[in-house]
């Protein structure tokens, strides 16, 4: 016996020669007998407070018939989950794993949500600019007693083919937009991932749903374009003009009544969106709010035109863009949208280096049973001398591991059992680890620590509900959660070492470390760690790298975002060109052309139509006045036209 390297403290000297003898002799055989209840109170542990069972032979049975009962019976009794079995249906398991932790299509659509308003008001502006383009035909055709509805009807039809095809056009763009997204994935993006492994699946049905959307939303705003049809006089309509709204009777009464409702709405979306707690539906609101407020307030803005008269070009920009409000508020709600995606989500960017105590995470794949802050400890896991010197000046935090799948931003795949750790006393003294063991436990219930952003997007857990767990007994655990937001247990949860011990009572040593090390020791004292416990399959990494490494996924993701919001500014800047100005110089041009061919009647008739677009331009009145004095019609208003042009180009 005096030989045996016991796994346990032993005073050998306690050891009699007759003990020596008896070992001898009988080898392990019991030398005394206790009662049970004292055996139990002297040696029970967190194993348990018994190590073998003796059975006696049944009644009115042999040895063989009772073996049999035993085994039947136990069979009936035991649950597989007490002895670590479980049925998994892995192909169910497997498909929904890779269903991946986020749903990135859901997360587009309601990004993107922002971007096909952008468009269906952009659309909006530029069907009903064509549609002013031509009011002398509506006006022509209401004179000769074509019904409202029939032309209302016919735009709509030339509109409807147009998104048709547009539409079309739009899924080739999407596929290519995605493949470009992919791309980046494989190549910019890759740290965040961790994998170029992935590739673009097309489905026929997703195609056909972004398409039949995209038409609904547009044709919809066609709609409501055409709908205004009809509501300026037809002398109007002949006469040249093309705004429906202005024209329209009673507008605006409508408009101050509308105000104090957009206000109140206002407010609604306000208390909803601080209410709700869902932070994407409440980024929603709020956002939906200042635009909706926004706008409102550029609208008055337009109407005062209060600006300082020394910004006299600042004035004159004013006076043209109060000219057409519609189009006006229609331009800065697009770019306005755009900018709303790019600034909301560029806000929750991570760019300063991630600031940790710790200077490194470590993990080991096989259990370590030493403190490694002790000479001791570090002696049994074989330290030398120098080296455990070394590691006196670092401090290790050991933690206890229950095996589970990565929940952090790292994983791509859906976790269906996380990581649990055991926190150590060393852990349990600030805050919010003192609640770890502060807090009352109850049978079957545990205070726990996770990270938000790992429990809401990877887990999909609300974080102020419990979560539920299954023990090594095979009964529910539930984890009262309270949370922490970027740490470095993004990849687990945590509960304290005693409730570990109690409901994980065959999980032993410690597998999880952080270590606190100065930083001039930091390099000599990984490469000891590393070096030494390979055998335990000791796995050594940075700190801030880790953290350094989570934010890295969560800009790449904001990167993505920011994308679309990026597509929306190009669509407001190029798809919100002057409208008036260009259709006025294209009139103007015309007229000219006119001018010349000798077609004086069609030249006026150009001209004006690009006065009523910009009345500022000098040419078009220049060219009303040559066009009067042309037809011999009336001197003094061809006076008046010259007069005009010089005003505004002396």
């Amino acid at each position: 016996m005096s030989e045996w390297e016991s796994p346990f403290p032993i005073d050998y000297t306690l050891i009699r020669s007759k003990d020596e003898a008896y070992w001898d002799a009988y080898g392990a055989t019991p030398k005394a007998f206790i009662p049970l209840e004292t055996g139990k109170q002297l040696w029970k542990n967190r194993f348990g407070d018994l190590t073998a069972i003796r059975m006696g032979i049944a009644p009115d049975a042999d040895l063989q018939a009772t073996r049999t009962l035993f085994e039947t019976e136990f069979l009936k009794k035991i649950q597989p989950e007490q002895v670590g079995f479980q049925f998994l249906a892995l192909q169910s398991d497997g498909l929904q794993a890779a269903g991946g932790a986020t749903d990135f299509g859901t997360l587009f659509s309601s990004l993107s949500a922002f971007i096909i308003i952008a468009v269906a008001l952009l659309v909006g502006m530029l069907f009903r600019i064509g549609v002013e383009q031509r009011s002398r035909e509506i006006g022509i055709l209401q004179a000769v007693g074509y019904p409202l509805t029939k032309i209302r009807r016919r735009f709509l039809y030339e509109g409807g083919i147009i998104v048709g095809i547009g539409s079309l056009w739009g899924c080739l763009l999407a596929v290519g937009y995605a493949q470009l997204m992919i791309f980046g994935l494989q190549t910019w993006w890759l740290p965040a991932i961790g994998t170029p492994f992935m590739e673009l699946h097309i489905s026929v049905w997703s195609l056909l749903i972004g398409a039949l959307i995209s038409l609904a939303v547009v044709m919809l705003s066609i709609r409501l374009t055409v709908h205004k049809v009809g509501k300026t006089s037809t002398v109007s309509l002949l006469a040249g003009k093309a705004d429906f709204v202005e024209a329209a009777v009673g507008d605006k009464p409508k408009g101050r009544r509308m105000g104090p409702l957009s206000w109140l709405a206002a407010a609604i979306g306000l208390g909803i969106g601080i209410w709700v707690e869902q932070p994407v539906v409440s980024l929603l609101f709020v956002a939906l709010l200042v635009i909706g407020v926004g706008s409102e307030v550029f609208n008055k803005w337009l109407k005062s035109q209060n600006v300082p008269k020394q910004l006299n070009r600042v004035r004159f920009a004013v006076r043209n863009a109060a000219r057409q409000p519609g189009r006006s508020k229609t331009c800065v709600a697009t770019i306005s949208i755009a900018c709303c995606i790019i600034v909301a989500v560029g806000a929750n960017r991570h760019d300063a280096p991630p600031e940790t105590e710790y200077a490194f995470v470590a993990e080991s794949a096989l259990p370590l049973h030493h403190n490694l802050n002790t000479p001791d400890g570090r002696f049994e896991l074989g330290f030398s001398d120098k080296a455990s010197e070394l590691l006196s000046a670092s401090e290790v935090i050991p933690f206890r591991v229950l095996p589970g799948e990565d929940v952090s931003c790292l994983n791509l795949y859906q976790p269906q059992k996380p990581q649990i750790l055991g926190a150590s006393d060393a852990m349990l003294d600030g805050s919010p680890w003192v609640s770890l063991h502060l807090m009352p436990t109850e049978n079957g219930k545990a205070p726990a620590i996770g990270d938000e952003k790992s429990l809401r997007w990877i887990l999909h857990h609300n974080p102020d509900d419990d979560f539920i767990v299954q023990d090594e007994f095979g009964k529910s655990l539930r984890l009262e959660l309270e949370t922490v937001v970027n740490s470095l247990f993004q990849s687990q949860l945590i509960i304290s070492e005693s409730n570990f011990t109690k409901y994980f009572p065959s999980q032993s040593g410690y597998q999880f470390f952080l270590i606190k090390t100065p930083p001039a020791l930091r390099d000599e004292t990984a490469q000891v760690l590393e070096e030494t416990l390979a055998d335990y399959g000791f796995d050594l990494a940075s700190a801030s790298a880790r953290l350094a490494s989570y934010r890295a996924v969560e800009n790449t993701y904001i990167s993505t975002f920011q994308s679309l919001g990026g597509l929306g500014v190009l669509l407001g800047t190029f798809g919100d060109p002057d409208p008036n100005t260009s259709s006025a110089l294209n009139h103007m041009e015309q007229g000219w052309r006119s001018y010349e061919s000798g077609d004086y009647p069609q030249a006026l008739l150009s001209f004006e139509r690009a006065i009523n677009f910009d009345e500022n331009l000098a040419d078009a009145h220049n060219g009303v006045g040559w066009s009067h004095l042309s037809l011999s019609l009336n001197p003094p208003l061809a006076q008046g036209a010259f007069q005009n042009a010089v005003q505004l180009d002396p």
